[in-house]
């Protein structure tokens, strides 16, 4: 399935569920990096978003030059940016509880980062514990402060 469009940002869990990082949904249309380094980086890749539905990325495709404007296309050569093709699994939905089990798990991670993903306002040991009051999957992602979509990750 072809990514649709949403406004909210969502949590991009890396395959191996080491890290993760707060992205713009216009991040699964422009990347710098070539079509065969975004595959081996993002295939298997879980989108989680704020109503509990996951998705699961299966392929990056490499469309061309980014931009609808001859001026936009050329500046797009001269930065190296390229429109991209998300294709995701369609949607599953995932327990809340295994939910915030994993998102425990990775905010402990990015908060051991030198440079973490998410802010960290709060102590870990309270982060944790909004989590674990939490009775929705937005309350989860108000408990991790999951940054605006302008504050997110917006190319791959």
């Amino acid at each position: 399935m072809i990514v649709a469009a949403k406004s909210s940002p969502v949590l991009l869990v890396d395959s191996d569920k080491v890290g993760l990082v707060p992205l713009s949904l216009r991040a699964l249309e422009v990347s710098q990096d070539g079509a065969a380094s975004l595959n081996s980086k993002y295939e298997g890749a879980m989108l989680l978003y704020d109503d509990g539905s996951v998705r699961k990325i299966e392929k990056v495709v490499r469309l061309g030059l980014y931009g609808d404007s001859i001026g936009r296309k050329l500046l797009s050569a001269l930065t190296s940016v390229f429109s991209i093709q998300v294709e995701l699994s369609d949607a599953e939905t995932m327990p809340l509880s295994e939910f915030k089990s994993l998102i425990i798990e990775l905010t402990r991670k990015d908060a051991r980062l030198e440079e973490p993903a998410l802010p960290h306002s709060k102590s870990i040991e309270e982060t944790i514990g909004s989590i674990r009051a939490s009775e929705s999957f937005t309350s989860v992602f108000d408990a991790i402060e999951m940054p605006g979509d302008e504050d997110c990750l917006d190319a791959l």
